[in-house]
């Protein structure tokens, strides 16, 4: 339950782990982790496969593709050092992508930033 509300449920899994119970879902959130998946298609099919017709799946993530040029150049460094895990540079345009590939129909893009800096994209995404 959460806070006050019975009719709510939340449940946490990664992406990759082992398949979750057959239960469909009217929401998926992915706060600053889709950088992080090994497979952006594969993950973005899983979710789709667990949600209802007309859920929403709500997103904002970093791309590194769109960001300073010396943080593109720092994580691989750091990686080889180990104090940074694995990251995908992506783009905007590889998300919605991998979207649209999975069916779902983008229903806004927005973009949010702290203090307008660092500016992300925020999708939401509707299972039709």
């Amino acid at each position: 339950m959460a806070g006050n509300c019975s009719n709510v449920v939340f449940e946490v899994a990664a992406s990759d782990a082992a398949p979750l119970p057959d239960e469909r879902y009217d929401a998926a959130l992915a706060f600053n982790v889709l950088h992080l998946v090994p497979s952006l298609e594969g993950t973005m099919a899983a979710v789709h496969r667990r949600l209802n017709s007309g859920a929403l799946f709500i997103s904002k993530t970093p791309c590194l593709a769109i960001m300073s040029p010396l943080l593109r150049l720092a994580v691989p460094a750091m990686q080889v050092i180990g104090k940074a895990p694995s990251v995908s540079i992506l783009s905007p345009d590889q998300i919605r992508s991998a979207l649209l590939s999975a069916n779902f129909e983008i229903i806004e893009l927005a973009w949010h930033g702290t203090r307008g800096k660092d500016a992300r994209p925020y999708f939401v995404a509707r299972k039709p």
